[in-house]
């Protein structure tokens, strides 16, 4: 057989598939470097005998998000963040840098602003 990697289940992290000359594919849902669910034969007896067979996003839902975790249904959510990172926090569906105030003097910026609209000065 043949093993590749790809995002089935669309969660953002590559899953384990394992394809054999009968056209039986296998496939372990992967999560945090570890196995979330071993899903086993999803599909038997399709592209059997086949030189190559590849996996792909075909209907182009894939969800982009930049400093945050994409959301999962882009079809439904359009493109957007599930959730932010770091020294960002979200607007609408993006993820934007915090921006702290400071009543006596110079706010923090960067990632020294952990939670926007913060009072947290230099």
């Amino acid at each position: 057989g043949t093993t590749r990697y790809a995002d089935i289940d669309g969660d953002g992290t590559e899953d384990l598939l394992c394809d054999n000359s009968s056209g039986d594919h296998y496939g372990v849902l992967m999560k945090d470097g570890g196995v979330k669910e071993n899903v086993g034969k999803f599909l038997s007896g399709w592209c059997k005998n086949a030189a190559e067979v590849s996996y792909g996003n075909v209907n182009g839902d894939v969800c982009t998000c930049s400093n945050g975790v994409p959301a999962r249904n882009c079809a439904a959510l359009e493109q957007g963040c599930a959730v932010c990172v770091g020294a960002f926090h979200k607007d609408g569906k993006q993820c934007v840098q915090n921006v702290c105030k400071c009543s006596n003097g110079s706010p923090k910026t960067g990632s020294g602003c952990v939670v926007h609209d913060m009072n947290l000065c230099k």
